[in-house]
């Protein structure tokens, strides 16, 4: 399936095949299923650390005081045992940490480090990356994970390591987070053009001129033959982006998609062996992929060394098709990193499973879609778990579909998403292996219809 069965190291989680399917395993030589939850934090938002304060924040403080993370903490884990989950997932922070359950760490190589994000940022209309190509940044995230490591390097819970959160690529590809489907870029231009027109300054802009002086000769050469009407110079180039034009033509197509390729390896390469220095016995688990990245980026993540899951986020009832597109450019062990019931996917959008809207409201659909999405994206051989969105959402009905697994105002415990995960989670190593079949959608003749 992948370059080696077994990837990381055995004295701690690591993945391997087991009857018939990536699987990660513990440190006791145990398989198991990633099932888990983002966001776990006290200020009640997404980012762990950095997280700014909402009201659970107060509602945390009011029940449960400040002179000790303990009552708050026991109440996280009963929430996490009646929707049984096994795992805690980006953003998470500390206090939560080696008490029974597999964790992960974020570390996001803008975010997280001492820079200045307007000065090593690269930012626009669908793009929004660090300047791999710069040593500063390399040096500052260095620095953020030296920090870090130290407290995971020997923990056995311990999953592994995110590098980013939804970084945006400028790549040409639809895609659908959040339930929307509109053209990546349609505002701005893709990645290679977007980078040309960057300051001269800026190592990225370098490294994108030698990548292409060294494919065509000059970079004349390289604009010319995108045969771009009156665009012959790096000059021409510039101003046709300050006018809005996207390049899209077939030539320009294949210097991009190249220059992706180089781009998301020297990302890769870079944060996956820096990480390894520091921390050689845990897993690299990527950046995060709002959706499946593409061909190009993909292949970059299955040939860079230094990278062991690809960690994909999904907010659409069509799971297994979304995980098997990643695996159809990226042939390695898939994680989810985000995943969530309250879409129009699962709702009123009717997509591969038309049950009337007439017939069935919305929270009466919803489980249906739930159990037979999330039950048969593990099917797959690739998918290694996933991770519900998210830990706190600000719901005032607990039977209602929501985000969260508890609320900001009164720390309660969602009963709609409770009672679904607690019959989906115990299911799902019996059907990755093959021991019981997937949940499917009832025929209408069955609900009485």
């Amino acid at each position: 399936m992948n370059k080696e069965y077994r990837i990381g190291s055995s004295e701690y989680i690591h993945l391997d095949i087991h009857e018939g399917r990536w699987s990660f395993i513990n440190a006791d030589g145990e398989p198991f299923i990633y099932k888990g939850v983002t966001s776990i934090n006290r200020a009640g938002g997404i980012g762990g650390r950095r997280s700014k304060p909402t009201d659970y924040l107060d509602t945390c403080n009011k029940l449960y005081g400040t002179d000790s993370d303990e009552p708050f903490v026991q109440s996280v884990l009963e929430k996490m045992e009646a929707c049984r989950f096994n795992a805690m997932g980006a953003w998470t922070t500390d206090e939560f940490f080696d008490r029974g359950y597999y964790y992960t760490e974020t570390c996001e190589s803008v975010h997280d480090t001492d820079l200045d994000p307007d000065a090593f940022r690269i930012k626009g209309a669908g793009i929004n990356l660090p300047d791999m190509f710069a040593p500063e940044w390399e040096a500052a995230y260095e620095r953020a994970i030296a920090k870090l490591a130290p407290a995971r390097v020997d923990k056995k819970e311990f999953v592994g390591w995110f590098t980013d959160n939804e970084p945006g690529w400028g790549q040409a590809n639809a895609d659908h987070i959040w339930g929307g489907g509109d053209l990546l870029n349609t505002k701005g231009p893709l990645l290679l053009q977007f980078v040309l027109h960057l300051d001269q300054e800026r190592p990225i802009q370098q490294a994108a001129v030698a990548f292409l002086e060294e494919k065509h000769g000059t970079i004349g050469n390289a604009i010319s033959n995108w045969h771009i009407p009156g665009c012959a110079s790096l000059e021409e180039l510039r101003k046709k982006t300050d006018l809005g034009e996207i390049f899209q033509t077939e030539g320009y197509a294949a210097d991009h998609e190249a220059f992706t390729y180089h781009a998301a390896r020297q990302y890769h390469d870079t944060v996956g062996k820096i990480i390894r220095k520091h921390d050689p016995n845990h897993l690299v688990l990527g950046c995060r992929f709002g959706g499946p990245p593409g061909p190009s980026i993909g292949q970059a993540c299955y040939d860079s060394p230094y990278l062991d899951v690809i960690t994909v986020n999904n907010y659409q009832h069509i799971f297994y098709e979304r995980v098997d597109e990643v695996y159809q450019t990226c042939p390695m062990p898939i994680l989810n990193g985000e995943i969530s019931w309250n879409s129009d996917y699962y709702g009123w959008r009717q997509k591969t499973h038309d049950l009337p809207t007439d017939k069935l409201e919305k929270l009466e659909r919803t489980p249906y879609k739930a159990k037979e999405a999330l039950e048969r994206a593990f099917v797959h051989p690739a998918l290694v778990g996933y991770t519900f969105y998210r830990w706190v959402h600000n719901f005032t009905d607990p039977e209602g579909a929501a985000y969260g697994i508890t609320n900001r105002s009164g720390d309660q415990l969602n009963l709609y998403n409770q009672r679904l995960l607690s019959e989906i989670n115990p299911r799902l190593e019996d059907v990755a292996y093959g021991k019981i079949p997937h949940a499917t959608l009832p025929l209408l003749e069955t609900l009485g219809l």
